[in-house]
């Protein structure tokens, strides 16, 4: 029972003792201590002690219950876990004959009126700062300060916590010109508790958002804070301006958690206004507020009987005490502590809360504990649509980034979100999302050891994905997306997050520039419309000028430790808060990085452990429920196809592994009739290459004879038919295919003349073609004559296909054959330098530039034909061999 309950109790029942004993004297005819009859002596007596024994009874109960309130009462209480529903302001005596009992003055919470004292016991002021530091949840109670006088030593004690933002957000006290900042300050406070803290809980003021979360018994970290904003010396510095915004500010604070005490002498003016507005406006705020001087639940004339007599030295005693030293002391060390705890990442994924959100306006992710203990979460829909971010090595980025997935998929389900990842940290993050077959159920892809050219395949994909959403809307006569899931709830359509890490290798390896940036133009600027949305990580933006075009789109900014330029450059150039925090911290802006919109997290930590149990539970979520899953396409840019059991043909062309495009297309390519129709391949280790050739070759039904000069021993596992046929050298085919046929009238025997009346294809691989000298002769014919002979024949349906180790050895063998460097106009590189490709006359100088870009891989190959330029996968041997 409260304490102001028990008192009133206590002087009903003594009103109520008094009056009975007054109608007893009137009833029996007891006046001026005489009874007028004598013989009713007995039952006066009688009565009158019947009327005392339910008065002490009545008595000795409701003491017992005094002490009891006082002993729960008894003095400011120790930060209780919520918000308390009354305040301890100061102690007094309650009086009456055979009663003196000391109780706590208790002022209703929160406060419905601000406060105000004359100037000289502004330490009124400052104790009750320390009641309100004490009685609340500790680091739910901030302070603004305004102190023109003093510069600050008006919080007296207080002052040791300056450096504790969660007690004092400026870290200093306001001084005369500064007033309005302070203000400024505290309109930003209440414009977002307003748009964005009371709207998330569906609450209509501060007080039912803190009641909400203590029924629901979260943690109380989540509590929105109490703001109290403290003016001393009004109206000193003060201007007409200023008084309306505080008067506007005060009808506004109840409501938002911010509460107005002020100090102030009505006989003084300002002397920067001569006339007396500024005063008479003070006058106002005083008689809308409370004199915080006699301010408690219980005033005297509550009472009848009782008498309060307030303590008027304990302000001076505890400001100046030991105690509150000590306290305030406890207090920073416990902040400290306090400050420290972050909320686990089991904490944050409740059973309650899964699959429990819509997608519809936008995704709302938990991402950690703010620094007052609050859970903050990452919007992503219309406002911010996309999101940057940044952070040095070790800083927890990474971490972050699972945080943010984890997250999404606990609270959205498959058909209200799903995610594209691409990985350029070489393969080691989001392969945790794909392993031992367990794939997160809401990836659409996973793609490990992506090259950038895989990467534009991905955006070109999502682009489509746009555009088809687009269509869709236009024939429905919506025009976004979330009307149009408002519109067809049952529709099939959940938003996209593309999530690329290390994101900066699109830009500085990309081999089309501006095809690059007009896919992220197109998608960071109309992504929004169709609920598609970008997250990109990296540690640094230096020599991303291309980005800058689309960085205006990323509003959203969550940075990780990292040096004053880049958190300059990742957030703005006047926030170098991303220096100044410690793992695992991270700044969260959602306006562009502006300072005022900072914001500190604290991410809890993702185990490797946990990534395989959560999502076995998603997918066990997605089983019972009946839930559509993405399709789940796992890409590994380092995993080599295998060789196929058969059909190394494919609509009779070559067959040579798979594109490293979005869809994994088969890359395949023909040879038409021409002498530039020869393919060069260049590279070491090109076995498996080898070998897909000749089989290709020995299944394409155009070509009637293969002819293959090498080591047969490198072409293990082949299955020859009878149009294959080996030579060991070229100079070994030369003597067996001569220019002409021999006029000896051997008509079987074969000459050059055979490669244009059918179609051959001759396989040369690496050191069996000779070094070729216009003074060389095989058995009497001249080589450079027949060499000549050979590349013409090449001009109708025969082809050539050569292997060498590079571009070098390639042309120091060529160079003396005429243009015979030309003739290969497709080129295949396996693994070769960027400079081998500049040496290549016969490939466009545009592709030229982009191949000198493209980063060498052992599990890749690039083919070039004329302005054609793909990416693919070889074949891996069976033997392993590449």
């Amino acid at each position: 029972m409260r304490l102001d309950n028990i008192l009133h109790e206590i002087d009903c029942a003594i009103d109520q003792y008094l009056w009975q004993n007054e109608t007893l004297n009137k009833d029996i005819g007891y006046e001026n201590g005489h009874l007028k009859d004598s013989r009713k002596y007995d039952e006066y007596e009688h009565r009158k002690e019947h009327i005392f024994t339910e008065y002490d009874a009545s008595c000795h109960n409701l003491r017992r219950k005094l002490a009891e309130a006082v002993r729960v009462y008894r003095g400011p209480r120790n930060n209780p876990t919520y918000m308390p529903e009354a305040i301890c302001v100061g102690t007094g005596n309650i009086l009456y004959e055979g009663l003196n009992e000391k109780i706590p003055l208790l002022q209703r919470f929160p406060f419905s009126k601000a406060g105000f004292v004359p100037d000289i016991e502004e330490e009124i002021l400052t104790y009750r700062m320390y009641c309100l530091l004490r009685s609340l949840p500790k680091g739910k109670c901030t302070f603004y300060i305004y102190d023109p006088a003093k510069y600050g030593r008006n919080v007296g004690p207080l002052a040791e916590l300056w450096s504790c933002p969660e007690v004092f957000p400026s870290g200093k006290a306001y001084v005369r010109g500064e007033l309005a900042s302070l203000l400024k300050e505290v309109q930003g406070k209440v414009a977002r508790i307003n748009q964005y803290d009371l709207p998330s809980k569906g609450c209509e003021d501060w007080w039912e958002y803190n009641k909400k979360i203590e029924e629901n018994k979260e943690n109380s970290k989540k509590l929105l804070p109490y703001c109290v904003v403290v003016l001393f010396g009004l109206p000193q510095g003060a201007d007409q301006n200023s008084i309306e915004e505080i008067r506007n500010l005060i009808n506004v604070g109840p409501a938002s958690g911010v509460y107005f005490m002020f100090s102030t002498n009505s006989q003084e003016n300002d002397e920067n206004h001569p006339s007396n507005t500024v005063a008479k406006s003070i006058e106002i705020l005083k008689e809308k507020s409370e004199n915080l001087d006699t301010l408690s639940i219980l005033q005297q004339g509550d009472l009848r009987h009782l008498k309060l007599k307030q303590d008027n030295s304990l302000f001076e005693r505890v400001l100046q005490g030991k105690k509150i030293r000590d306290y305030v002391s406890n207090y920073k060390k416990e902040l400290e502590t306090w400050r420290k705890y972050v909320v686990s990442l089991k904490e944050m994924l409740q059973d309650s809360n899964l699959f429990s959100g819509s997608a519809v306006n936008g995704v709302d992710i938990p991402l950690g504990t703010k620094e007052n203990g609050e859970l903050g979460t990452l919007h992503i829909g219309n406002e911010p649509v996309h999101v940057l971010i940044g952070g040095a090595t070790g800083s927890g980025k990474s971490n972050l980034i699972h945080d943010i997935i984890l997250n999404a998929c606990w609270k959205y389900s498959p058909v209200e979100l799903q995610f594209y990842l691409l990985d350029y940290k070489e393969g080691v993050e989001f392969n945790k999302y794909a392993m031992d077959g367990c794939i997160l159920p809401q990836a659409a892809l996973v793609a490990n050891y992506a090259d950038v050219g895989y990467g534009l395949t991905v955006l070109d994909h999502l682009t489509q994905i746009y555009r088809n959403r687009v269509d869709k809307f236009k024939k429905v006569g919506k025009t976004n997306y979330a009307d149009f899931r408002k519109a067809y709830p049952d529709e099939y359509m959940p938003r996209i997050i593309l999530i690329i890490d290390e994101f900066q290798r699109l830009y500085l390896e990309t081999a089309n520039s501006d095809k690059l940036k007009a896919l992220m133009m197109n998608l960071s600027k109309l992504g929004r419309n169709a609920g598609i949305h970008m997250l990109f990580a990296t540690q640094s933006l230096k020599s991303l000028s291309d980005f800058n075009e689309i960085k205006s789109q990323f509003i959203g900014r969550l940075v990780c430790k990292c040096s004053i330029e880049d958190s300059n450059s990742f957030l703005s150039y006047n926030n170098a808060a991303a220096a100044e925090i410690k793992i695992p911290q991270v700044v969260f802006n959602t306006q562009n990085g502006i300072p005022d919109y900072n914001e500190i997290l604290s991410v809890p930590e993702v185990k490797d452990s946990y990534f395989a149990k959560i999502i076995r539970k998603l997918k066990s979520a997605c089983s019972s429920r009946g839930i559509k899953v993405a399709e789940g396409k796992v890409f590994d840019g380092e995993k080599q196809p295998s060789f196929p059991g058969n059909g190394f043909a494919v609509n009779d062309k070559f067959y040579l592994g798979t594109q490293t495009d979005y869809d994994e297309n088969k890359f395949t390519f023909s040879l038409e009739k021409g002498n530039t129709e020869n393919v060069l391949v260049l590279g070491k280790n090109t076995t498996s290459l080898l070998k897909n050739f000749m089989q290709s070759a020995l299944e394409i039904k155009k070509i009637d004879h293969v002819i293959y000069i090498g080591d047969p021993n490198a072409l293990p596992g082949i299955s020859f038919t009878d149009k294959f046929c080996n030579f060991d050298s070229f100079q070994d085919f030369s003597l067996m295919y001569p220019k002409e046929k021999p006029s000896d009238g051997a008509q079987d025997q074969p000459s050059l003349k055979d490669l244009e009346e059918e179609r051959y294809l001759i396989i040369v691989n690496r050191e069996s073609f000779p070094t070729f000298s216009r003074t060389q002769r095989t058995e009497g014919q001249d080589w450079k004559s027949w060499l000549d002979a050979f590349v013409n024949t090449l001009q109708k349906d025969s082809h050539l296909i050569v292997f060498y180790d590079s571009a070098s050895s390639w042309q120091k063998i060529w160079r003396e054959v005429g243009d015979g460097r030309n003739m290969f106009h497709h080129v295949i590189g396996y693994n070769i330098p960027p400079q081998d490709w500049n040496t290549l006359s016969q490939i466009s100088d545009n592709v030229t530039r982009a191949l000198v870009k493209q980063k060498r891989s052992e599990k890749r190959a690039i083919y070039a034909y004329e302005d054609q330029l793909i990416m693919f996968k070889p074949f891996k041997d069976s033997d392993g061999s590449e």
